[in-house]
């Protein structure tokens, strides 16, 4: 069998095949694998025929463990579901409303997010998705203490099917994305696409390449400042 892998996310940042990978906002490693467990996940690396890696950050990371690394700049979207043309769910509204989508977690900075919420000055709901990491007990653990303090923008809705998302995008004023990467990922570029404007942290080192052009990303904040993306939020509100 040949086979292709294509990395999208923190998969390569933290691969497994490394000893006791440790992501910065976690003390403890994401995983504890042993050597023969290691050298099957790094064998399953090696006899790939092609590993690509989706925008600077990521390939910076693939390419130190394949010569022949791919960076892909042009993402894959779905334009015909994500197209701003879908009707808005049928839900009853009486405020502004933000939209949040992804998995919620340190990962994605749920807490930094969290922060900036209890400093904002506007009136607004944040539609939230009940779906939260759970990889490590560490994990866990911290999102078990940031849902005892739940600000109460906040409101959890059950997982939605994916060509149900558009009508969500519709129905909500602005979009909220993550606060810790600083990079964009699919509910960034999702929101994008269905014409809804996008808050999150955008590391402006951090740039966009199209072709020939390298860019820095349009969104806003550049900071990881809880009281800057509270200012953000209330402008948009």
């Amino acid at each position: 069998l040949n086979y292709i892998m294509y990395f999208v996310g923190g998969d390569i940042v933290t691969p497994p095949f490394v000893k006791n990978p440790k992501l910065p906002y976690l003390s403890k490693p994401l995983y504890n694998l042993n050597i023969i467990e290691r050298n099957f996940y790094r064998n399953v690396l090696r006899s790939a025929i092609g590993c690509i890696a989706i925008t600077d950050e990521y390939y910076s990371h693939l390419k130190k463990y394949r010569n022949d690394a791919i960076r892909l700049d042009r993402i894959p979207m779905d334009t015909s579901l994500f197209n701003g043309n879908a009707e808005p769910i049928k839900r009853h509204k009486t405020k502004f409303t933000f939209f949040s989508p992804q998995r919620n977690g340190p990962e994605k900075g749920m807490d930094i997010l969290w922060k900036a919420l209890t400093l904002c000055k506007t009136d607004f709901e944040v539609l939230m998705i009940d779906w939260f990491d759970d990889r490590t007990e560490e994990e866990k653990q911290i999102i078990e203490k940031l849902l005892k303090e739940t600000p109460p923008q906040v409101k959890f809705i059950p997982m939605i099917k994916r060509d149900e998302m558009p009508q969500y995008y519709r129905f909500a004023d602005a979009v909220l994305g993550q606060f810790r990467a600083g990079i964009q990922g699919h509910v960034e570029r999702e929101g994008v696409l269905c014409k809804r404007a996008v808050v999150h942290y955008s590391d402006p080192t951090k740039r966009l390449f199209l072709g020939e052009k390298v860019i820095n990303p349009p969104f806003l904040p550049h900071s990881q400042d809880p009281k800057e993306i509270a200012e953000i939020m209330d402008k948009v509100v």
